[in-house]
C-alpha cells in the first residue's frame, strides 16, 4: 500500500513538472503521449474513489436505520404508561371458577397491558375533539386524583362507550395526520383496526388464569399463590387496601405475566375496572314471583359467552384487603353505571382478518 502511495505521489510530482517544462521539439510528441497517458490514469482512478465513496455512504446508511429500528422496538416494547400497549393471547378453553362450567374462546384476545391511563385518554379525546367538532365534546381530563400515568377513573359507562367510538372513528380517518397521531398513541395501530373498551368476563377470567409472577413456566401462578395466601409474593404483584391518596401509577408494581407477556394490575389492586358483562342481579341469589322462591343465577356459559341481559356491570379487578378477592373466579358487579373514581377501564382490539383463527 505504501509503495503505490509513494508511485502515485512520484507520478503526480513527475507529471506536474513534465506539465510546465520546456522540452526539446523533437520530444514533444512523447510529451503529450505520457501526459494523456497519466490523465487516462487519473480518471481511471475517479469512478473507484467514488465507488468507495458510494458504499462507505451505504453502509452508514445502513447502520443508521438499523439503529433507529433498534430504538423504535425499545420504544414500543417500554411499558410505561403513556402509550397504549396490547398483547395477543391465543385462544383456548378453561373451566369457570364460580361455576364450574366449560368455557371456549375461539379467538385471539388482544388486551392492553395496563389499565387504560389519564395521558392516553387525554390524547384520543383531543385528537376526536379536534378532528371530529360537530361530533364529539369529550371531557378530556375526567379524573379526580390526576397524574398522567395513573388509571383515568370517574368516567361513566357511556362516556367510556362514547370513547372507544371517537377511537374507532379516528381510526377509520384516511387522514394521514390523524393515523400518525394514532402511531404514537397506539404501539402497532394499522388504520382501520377496532378498537373495544372491555374484554368479556369470560376472557378476562381466561387470561387471569394463565397469570404467574414469571415469564418462564417456573413462574407461580398468582391463583395459586392467593390460595396460599402467600401475601409476600403477592404483594409484589398487586396492592392491597385503599389509599386516600388515590390510585398509584400502573407500572407501580411487579407485572404478572401470560404466555409471558407482562401485564400490570391484572388481578386489581389498582382499581376496579369494567367488563362488557352484564348480569341480573348484585348477588348470586335471583328473586323470582314474590320473592318467596329464589333460583341461582345462570351465567352465560359455552362458546365465547357474553352477559347481554340484567341491570348491573361486571367488574374485574378492584381494591380489597384480603387476597382471596383477587382470585380469577372473582368478579365485582355494580348498578352504578354513572363513574366512580374506583372504577376504570382496560381496552381490547379485535383481531384483524388476518389475525382471526
Amino acid at each position: 500500500m505504501q509503495v503505490k502511495m509513494s508511485l502515485d505521489r512520484d507520478i503526480k510530482v513527475f507529471f506536474n513538472k513534465l506539465n510546465h517544462s520546456d522540452v526539446p521539439v523533437e520530444l514533444e510528441f512523447f510529451r503529450q503521449i505520457f501526459l494523456s497517458f497519466v490523465v487516462q490514469i487519473q480518471n481511471n482512478k475517479r469512478p473507484s474513489i467514488q465507488k468507495e465513496q458510494d458504499e462507505r455512504l451505504r453502509r452508514k446508511d445502513i447502520q443508521d436505520e438499523q439503529t433507529r429500528n433498534h430504538l423504535q422496538m425499545k420504544k414500543d416494547s417500554t411499558i410505561d404508561g403513556t402509550r397504549a400497549i396490547f398483547h395477543r393471547i391465543e385462544p383456548g378453553s378453561f373451566i369457570r371458577g364460580r361455576d364450574n362450567k366449560p368455557i371456549v374462546l375461539t379467538q385471539p384476545i388482544f388486551l392492553m397491558a395496563t389499565a387504560t391511563t389519564q395521558i392516553i385518554y387525554r390524547k384520543i379525546a383531543e385528537l376526536a375533539n379536534k378532528t371530529f367538532p360537530d361530533r364529539y365534546h369529550i371531557v378530556v381530563d375526567p379524573s379526580q386524583y390526576k397524574g398522567e400515568t395513573l388509571p383515568v377513573e370517574s368516567v361513566s359507562l357511556r362516556e367510556v362507550k362514547l370513547w372507544v367510538k371517537a377511537l374507532n372513528a379516528l381510526s377509520r380517518a384516511k387522514d394521514i395526520t390523524v393515523q400518525k397521531a394514532l402511531n404514537e398513541i397506539i404501539v402497532g395501530h394499522v388504520r382501520g383496526m377496532k378498537y373495544k373498551g372491555f374484554s368479556t368476563d369470560a376472557q378476562r377470567e381466561f387470561v387471569m388464569q394463565k397469570s404467574r409472577t414469571r415469564p418462564e413456566s417456573w413462574g407461580e401462578f398468582i391463583d395459586i399463590l392467593i390460595q396460599q395466601n402467600n401475601m409476600p409474593e403477592l404483594r409484589e404483584h398487586i396492592f392491597f387496601g385503599f389509599s386516600g391518596a388515590g390510585p398509584a401509577p400502573v407500572t407501580s408494581l411487579m407485572p404478572v405475566f401470560v404466555d409471558g407477556k407482562p401485564f400490570y394490575g391484572l388481578n386489581g389492586g389498582h382499581i376496579y375496572e369494567w367488563v362488557e358483562d352484564r348480569q341480573m342481579s348484585g348477588n348470586d341469589d335471583l328473586a323470582c314471583g314474590l320473592g318467596v322462591v329464589f333460583m341461582p343465577e345462570v351465567f352465560p356459559s359455552g362458546t365465547d359467552p357474553v352477559g347481554k341481559k340484567g341491570k348491573f356491570q361486571k367488574l374485574r379487578g378492584g381494591i380489597f384487603h384480603l387476597p382471596n378477592y383477587f382470585h380469577s373466579s372473582f368478579d365485582s358487579r355494580t348498578d352504578n353505571l354513572g363513574g366512580s373514581s374506583t372504577i376504570g377501564f382496560r381496552m381490547t382490539r379485535e383481531p384483524t382478518q388476518e389475525e382471526k383463527l
